[in-house]
């Protein structure tokens, strides 16, 4: 609950006031380095074999505000420099470097930061599978000068500008040997997650990208991609998962507080229309946040009683979770609660003022 909360932050305030040891600080964006040989390159599989665990050196996050990814030299394009903007139309026109597969651009719909595993081997995690909504190939890189760059498109030569290296700021430079090369990328819908109870959606994001990029050997003529969308929006999977089942059903049986909240009068009984909605100040929600909570039984149950429910069914179409009255239970005193949760966060500040 967020008293609980906001007294682990007083705690951990004090304990950082009174201990000499450095503190853990939050990850930066920058760009990260890695070294590729041509042994490791393989060549891509019609179903992408299972990764028991993926190397976490080889997953990168950039930020763009152009809304594209791109992968390409970065010091084979000088001749690029010139002609202003050349690729900032690319989804709407054919660019001879794209359909040639010297260099990668894909729209990702909107800007933001964007989290991606690289790698040489066409295998996936099982969370990875479980969530991929897209599989696009037709897509290849041209390396001149053994490295690759993968992140943002802002990054490319234009405008009487060419790649300055110490403009790459995030993203992922690969050493790798000079060649033609296929990419095939996995978009993941991570957005699906919000199906999940936030508690098990929580411990699944940190192992979750929004795309995977497999390097594979150029074995036959090229043939570039028709739409140059990766579709990380899509709602549809790709591969068969008993695994999204299974963490669908985690919920269900599981008995939760709730309070029941009147949304008005009616007027022509007089009494009010309840819902339910859950008691605690936190977000771990009991069920998915988005969802709309049905109880069949209303009997005995006023405005603002608390009470407990069993989870019995959870319907992804409709959206909706139905639950089963258990029992009633003690009212908070959310006045004295507030003025507690008040009293913790002001010596927590306090305390962290004088850190």
């Amino acid at each position: 609950m967020f008293l609980n909360f906001i007294k682990d932050l007083f705690a951990k305030a004090q304990s950082q006031s009174d201990s000499s040891q450095p503190q853990n600080t939050a990850p930066t964006v920058s760009l990260k380095h890695i070294q590729v040989s041509e042994t490791e390159i393989s060549p891509f599989l019609a179903t992408p074999a299972l990764l028991d665990q993926p190397h976490p050196e080889t997953t990168a996050y950039f930020v763009t505000d152009v809304a594209t990814f791109a992968a390409f030299d970065p010091t084979s394009l000088d001749y690029l420099k010139d002609d202003e903007g050349w690729w900032i139309s690319f989804d709407r026109k054919k660019l001879k470097e794209v359909e040639e597969g010297k260099i990668t651009l894909l729209s990702l719909g909107c800007d933001g930061g964007y989290r991606f595993r690289f790698t040489t081997q066409d295998a996936l995690s099982q969370l990875e599978k479980d969530y991929c909504v897209n599989v696009i190939e037709g897509l290849g890189i041209k390396v001149e000068n053994n490295q690759l760059y993968l992140g943002d498109a802002v990054c490319l030569p234009d405008y009487g500008h060419g790649v300055e290296m110490s403009n790459l700021k995030s993203g992922l430079l690969v050493e790798m040997p000079n060649g033609v090369y296929d990419l095939k990328i996995y978009a993941i819908n991570a957005m699906k997650l919000d199906d999940l109870d936030t508690g098990t959606r929580a411990k699944l994001l940190d192992d979750m990208v929004d795309f995977v990029i497999i390097l594979g050997q150029r074995k036959t003529p090229f043939k570039s991609v028709k739409s140059l969308m990766m579709g990380l929006d899509k709602s549809r999977f790709v591969f068969k998962s008993t695994g999204r089942t299974e963490r669908h059903k985690v919920t269900q049986g599981r008995i939760v507080k709730a309070r029941a909240i009147t949304t008005g009068k009616n007027p022509e009984t007089g009494k009010h229309n309840l819902k339910l909605r859950e008691t605690d100040y936190s977000y771990d929600f009991p069920w998915p946040h988005n969802y709309i909570v049905l109880m069949e039984d209303w009997t005995g149950i006023e405005w603002n009683d608390h009470i407990s429910v069993e989870i019995i069914k959870i319907s992804r179409k409709d959206k909706t979770v139905h639950v089963r009255f258990k029992e009633k239970l003690e009212k908070i005193d959310f006045e004295k609660y507030d003025k507690e949760a008040k009293s913790a966060l002001d010596r927590a500040m306090e305390t962290l003022k004088k850190m």
